[in-house]
């Protein structure tokens, strides 16, 4: 009796502490379903990197306005001195004539008697109104445009005394070496600012035919 006694409460232990798997399955199940969070909790990651913007079309133009110089005026100063005007030409004439006599030579003198005549004829001769430009493309002026990578170097004279105020442009072209341009009554200043970024700034000496059209103010 006592055995059998002690085999059934076994039994009955062992029934009432086996655990109850399928519960444990169903709380296993439950935790491993995420609980919903409000979206007003989530906290999104920033990025550190700033988005890349790009320059519009219209500030690139805006640009370029700001930095554009643009001017109307003569071709070239115009302020003739008659009384050297006319000396030189008397000396042009008399060095022909004397060639002529002296050296029977019919080409040195009529070089010497047709340069005479062209400087009358620049003296009377009012120069032509230009449309001029500086801009960071190039420079401008009528309907010719010169790139900067077509020209070498630039100088601004500026002399009040003297009347001298012009821009002189070296090309990088054999048949035609130097572009001179007055600035009227523009800025040198806000010029040499926008020319000195894309060109080299070097000092243009005068030729002897630049010399003598100034005294002459041709």
């Amino acid at each position: 009796m006592f055995s059998m006694a002690r085999i059934l409460d076994l039994k009955n232990n062992t029934h009432k502490s086996k655990p109850d798997l399928t519960l444990n399955r169903q709380v296993e199940v439950t935790k491993s379903i995420p609980q919903a969070v409000p979206l007003s909790a989530i906290s999104m990651p920033v990025s550190s990197v700033e988005p890349q913007t790009h320059p519009s079309p219209q500030r690139s133009e805006d640009s370029v306005l700001a930095k554009t110089c643009a001017w109307v005026g003569p071709m070239r100063l115009h302020e003739p001195n008659i009384k050297l005007v006319s000396i030189f030409v008397l000396f042009l004439f008399a060095i022909a004539v004397l060639v002529q006599v002296f050296q029977k030579n019919i080409i040195t003198t009529t070089f010497f008697g047709l340069l005479g005549v062209m400087i009358i004829v620049q003296a009377k001769k009012k120069p032509q109104t230009g449309n001029f430009q500086v801009s960071p493309l190039g420079a401008k002026i009528n309907d010719s445009f010169y790139e900067y990578h077509d020209i070498k170097s630039f100088w601004l004279e500026y002399n009040s005394q003297n009347n001298i105020k012009e821009i002189s442009f070296q090309l990088k072209r054999w048949y035609m070496p130097f572009i001179k341009i007055p600035i009227g009554d523009q800025n040198p200043v806000q010029l040499r600012s926008i020319l000195v970024e894309f060109i080299p700034e070097m000092e243009h000496e005068d030729t002897l035919i630049d010399m003598v059209s100034r005294k002459l103010g041709i």
